[in-house]
């Protein structure tokens, strides 16, 4: 799965040149420009030039001083993942830093012409609370039907203020609102499917009768619900955009980093919000 090759070259503040290997030359801005071009390259059919070699850093130079960005198309969706007051600073099952993301999602709201937002909706029984096992505490495992199945706090119990979005997070444009997590002896991590990964939400089905091609991630957890949605709706057939400062991770014993290492072995694309 490759880039579309639906950039442009938009002139705007000059970037620091991206000579030679060394990291501390090289913004965070920069660097996700470097994977985009990189890949445009591939798709280009010269995958081949090294990212740090002098073909590749002249083709940088070129652009100098322009950045490279994305179309956004009406074939496109922002996909708004767990938003919820218990994944805040405060909440039940708290995402550190969680409440950032408020404003980098609000600022994207109004680039895409699509959104939706999936929601946590638990009952009070639900087999992924640990106080629903007895002598389990939060963050131990157990054996389910389906497999391995990390106990949490109880959160987002259906009707609860903890189960409600951010209040600051602006929801009015969504067009369709997906709740999971409802059934009592599945957890739901992934938009798309059950924990069992064979039962559907219904979302893959929603978004291709709208026609949609591509979808942009964001919300939490990075290596939890967003990262399970983002390596499906790629099984799906889609091509998927994980956009990461509007992500938080709970990184839990090294998931943030497994996670990131499945969705790029799943062709997921990682980018942050200033190339849109």
């Amino acid at each position: 799965m490759g880039y579309s090759m639906r950039f442009t070259a938009v002139e705007r503040q000059p970037l620091p040149p991206f000579w030679g290997s060394n990291p501390a030359s090289r913004t965070s801005k920069s660097a996700v420009r470097q994977e985009i071009l990189a890949e445009s390259i591939s798709c280009l059919g010269l995958g081949l030039i090294g990212r740090n070699s002098l073909p590749f850093n002249f083709i940088l130079w070129t652009l100098h001083p322009y950045h490279i960005v994305m179309h956004i198309e009406s074939t496109d969706c922002l996909i708004v993942i767990d938003v919820q007051n218990d994944f805040c600073p405060g909440g039940a099952l708290e995402v550190p830093h969680g409440d950032e993301v408020v404003p980098v999602i609000n600022s994207l709201l109004g680039k895409f012409a699509h959104e939706v937002m999936t929601q946590d909706w638990h009952p009070a029984d639900h087999f992924s609370f640990a106080s629903n096992h007895p002598g389990k505490s939060p963050f131990e495992t157990t054996e389910l039907d389906y497999g391995e199945q990390v106990l949490w706090p109880d959160h987002c119990v259906q009707g609860s203020y903890g189960a409600e979005f951010h209040p600051e997070l602006k929801t009015t444009g969504a067009e369709m609102s997906l709740r999971k997590g409802y059934m009592k002896n599945i957890d739901s991590y992934s938009a798309f499917y059950e924990n069992d990964r064979k039962t559907p939400t219904g979302l893959t089905g929603y978004l291709n009768s709208r026609g949609f091609q591509r979808v942009f991630l964001t919300g939490l957890a990075t290596d939890f619900c967003v990262g399970y949605s983002a390596i499906d709706a790629a099984r799906e057939g889609f091509e998927v955009y994980v956009i990461e400062d509007a992500c938080r991770a709970i990184d839990l014993d090294g998931s943030l980093d497994r996670s990131k290492q499945d969705m790029h072995n799943a062709g997921v694309h990682m980018i942050d919000s200033t190339a849109l």
